[in-house]
């Protein structure tokens, strides 16, 4: 006797066979049962609410966060004359009557709506007479502030559920950690709904990280897989396939298209930005493969369901491992091998660190807009920005922006209106601040862990498929696969695989540790009189030294503890930038918060001791040949004479430099950190000695950052002249073409 199901299947879609999982989460839902389903990208989770819905009487609600994606599920039902149809902001009036009519007639199987559809009381009116046999939410991890892409939409649809009479639900996505799916659960009122989790292994997908210097190595290493992959008639017919190259930042999506079609790649430009018919024009030419190469940012990509994108290249590091899956799973989708290759540059960081900040605001700067906001006579109010940044003492005006968007959340205020510069909005409620402050500076601390362990998987030596699958909590997680840059270069020599000596793990988590207990408030100096245990005044007179960090590091000298910070921030452990406009101060990045609290480690050189590896997650060992290495750097180090004093350790460097020509080669030569050797040379030259940087800053480059020293109107500080370079312009560069410009008077004759 046949299944019902293969029936079904066969007779709605064509298919004659489930894939692995779908089978079991149908039968499920056509049982009336509640589910949360866990499926890779390309597995077919739209299948799993689409065939019950055929199957069960009355409506399936669909929540889905994208018009397209809509549009896209839409159109395929209709072409298989199944009765489905969406709501969202695209429909005028008349048209969304008639919808809404069609709906409380019983009229669609399948009605996709945008969450932010389910505030409106018409729309909530409307559903009332349908008979909702189901509702399914899409992208569920959107429901989560704990997930990488939290929509406050999302949380209006437990009400909704219930004014619906709580149907069976069925929550589905491809990225959820287990904090995340607990949420989920939680969220929607569903904790007794049956799981289903067929994992988050993507076999076919080839998982490699490159570590180019800069912009031009970046475009070269993009132009070489498309070359590698023949997505492109280079010379030779191309293959039929795709490539997406992801971009953090507008900017970037316009500067890298450009380099591409430069270096004749025919790639077309995608995001936001772009007028509405230009990015429905560049999705359809990808569609009929008549734009083989889109550079975007992460507005492009769902609700594209195109089989045979050969390639994923993230130009910039994502905030989030599940954004990074996320958006790499487009890939090989017809389970034909695929590339999924991060170009990481740590100075990229920045800007996913920019973005946290933008959407985390300091529980300070909430209270404070809040407080104003009470004290104004009337309940429609007009905020400027940047002028009430300075007011209440807020970081930016998007610090501002974004402190409005939580009370909106928390329904303190509804906005009507404004710009870019100015918002106008509506006070709803009056009184004490209900918001949980400390929830905002969770979900903050969150945010910046998330980013840390993306940072930790650029940064990792084991197999990156065992990283992410345990990230995601998938017990099947491998010790080693054969589809990863890590896994397969290990092949070749991974016999000696010692992790880092237990001391020097502890050294790096003392100093880390003094510096977040310092909390981003003081200096280098500062941070190194409280390890070395110092009594200079203002360490006593603040109360540094009743800290429980302080004179852990009393055994070193302070130009030791010094190299240390310097080698921290060099790899992005910490950050040492002007915040106030008086002086740098030292913070902890992402990555640092990881390596403290031992979830990853880093390669630094410590004073007089052998090299700590890279280890990307608990209990992964470095690249292979890692103490082959460190015990050869530990017999240098033996038969080393004596530590120099910094001033005498300078002028060496400045001699090996004259004669070696690159920094580069003389960190080699003294076994030094690169930003050690720059640190070097920057004394030297302020101490008047001439030193021709021309082959670590070109000409060009050096012209770019005298000209950013110039519209900064400073030359102390290296922050606010990086903030006006591109963002492949290095530290070290600025640093050096800084001292040259100090020593000459705001001129750098230092070629």
């Amino acid at each position: 006797m046949a299944d019902p199901l293969d029936d079904a299947l066969v007779r709605h879609f064509g298919f004659h066979a489930f894939r692995e999982g779908q089978r079991e989460v149908v039968s499920a839902l056509v049982g009336g049962e509640s589910v949360l389903v866990f499926m890779p990208t390309g597995f077919g989770k739209s299948l799993c609410y689409q065939l019950p819905a055929l199957l069960l009487p009355g409506t399936t609600i669909v929540v889905s966060p994208l018009i397209a994606l809509m549009k896209d599920q839409v159109d395929a039902l209709e072409e298989k004359k199944l009765p489905a149809t969406s709501i969202n902001s695209s429909l005028d009036g008349e048209e969304l009557a008639w919808r809404l009519k069609g709906i409380a007639a019983g009229r669609y199987k399948l009605v996709y709506v945008a969450p932010e559809r389910f505030k409106s009381e018409r729309f909530l009116s409307a559903l009332a007479p349908a008979r909702v046999s189901l509702f399914a939410v899409d992208e569920a991890h959107c429901i989560s502030q704990w997930g990488h892409d939290f929509r406050p939409d999302y949380l209006r649809l437990s009400a909704a559920i219930e004014r619906l009479g709580r149907p069976p639900v069925a929550a589905f996505t491809a990225t959820a950690t287990p904090r995340v799916r607990k949420d989920i659960a939680a969220q929607l009122k569903i904790d007794a709904a049956r799981e289903f989790f067929v994992g988050f292994d993507r076999r076919n997908l080839f998982l490699r990280v490159a570590r180019p210097g800069g912009a031009e190595e970046k475009l070269a290493a993009v132009r070489a897989l498309v070359e590698e992959l023949e997505l492109v008639d280079l010379g030779k017919p191309a293959r039929r396939g795709s490539a997406i190259v992801y971009c953090a930042t507008r900017k970037n999506v316009d500067a890298v298209t450009e380099g591409l079609v430069a270096a004749k790649i025919p790639a077309v430009a995608y995001h936001a930005g772009l007028a509405d018919a230009k990015r429905r024009q560049v999705q359809d030419l990808f569609m009929a493969d008549d734009a083989p190469v889109v550079v975007a940012t992460n507005a492009f990509g769902l609700g594209i369901d195109k089989p045979d994108i050969r390639a994923v290249i993230h130009w910039d590091v994502p905030g989030s491992v599940e954004a990074y899956y996320q958006e790499a799973g487009r890939a090989g989708r017809d389970d034909e091998p695929a590339e999924c290759l991060l170009l990481f540059n740590q100075a990229d960081v920045r800007t996913q660190e920019f973005f946290i900040d933008l959407a985390n605001p300091r529980p300070q700067e909430v209270r404070a807009l809040h407080d104003w906001l009470m004290e104004q006579d009337d309940d429609l109010v007009e905020v400027e920005f940047d002028v009430l940044a300075g007011f209440l003492d807020a970081a930016s005006g998007a610090s501002v922006e974004s402190a409005l968007k939580v009370l909106e959340r928390e329904g303190v205020l509804q906005r009507a209106g404004g710009d870019n510069d100015v918002a106008r909005v509506r006070l709803l409620e009056r009184g004490e601040l209900a918001v949980d402050l400390k929830r905002v500076a969770a979900k903050r601390k969150s945010d910046e862990e998330r980013l840390g362990r993306m940072v930790a998987y650029a940064y990792g030596s084991g197999c990156r498929r065992r990283f992410v699958l345990e990230y995601f909590g998938d017990p099947r997680a491998p010790e080693r696969c054969t589809a990863c840059d890590a896994c397969v270069a290990g092949d070749a020599g991974a016999g000696d695989r010692s992790l880092p000596d237990e001391a020097e793990t502890v050294l790096l988590q003392k100093v880390l540790s003094c510096v977040a207990r310092m909390n981003g408030r003081f200096g280098k100096q500062k941070v190194v009189q409280v390890l070395c245990g110092s009594r200079q005044k203002q360490v006593v007179e603040w109360g540094l030294d009743r800290l429980s960090t302080y004179g852990l590091l009393k055994q070193m000298r302070q130009d030791e503890v010094e190299e240390i910070l310097d080698e921290l921030a060099a790899v992005g452990c910490v950050r040492i930038a002007l915040s106030d406009g008086k002086y740098p101060k030292v913070d902890l990045t992402p990555l640092g918060r990881e390596v403290m609290v031992r979830k990853a480690s880093v390669a630094v050189k410590l004073p007089g001791r052998r090299v700590v590896e890279p280890v990307a997650a608990r209990g992964a060992g470095p690249p292979a040949g890692a103490a082959s290495r460190a015990r050869d750097h530990g017999r240098a180090q033996a038969g080393r004479p004596k530590k120099l004093g910094r001033a005498a350790s300078a002028k060496l460097t400045l001699e090996l430099y004259r004669k070696l020509g690159t920094v580069d080669a003389v960190a080699a030569e003294r076994e030094l950190a690169r930003s050690t050797v720059v640190s070097h040379l920057v004394t030297c030259i302020d101490e008047g000695e001439t030193v021709g940087v021309t082959r670590d800053v070109l000409p060009a480059r050096r012209a770019a950052i005298e000209e950013a020293v110039a519209a900064s109107g400073q030359t102390a500080y290296a922050a606010p002249v990086k903030d006006r370079l591109p963002p492949d312009y290095g530290w070290d560069e600025i640093r050096l073409v800084m001292a040259g410009v100090r020593m000459n008077g705001g001129r750098n004759e230092n070629p």
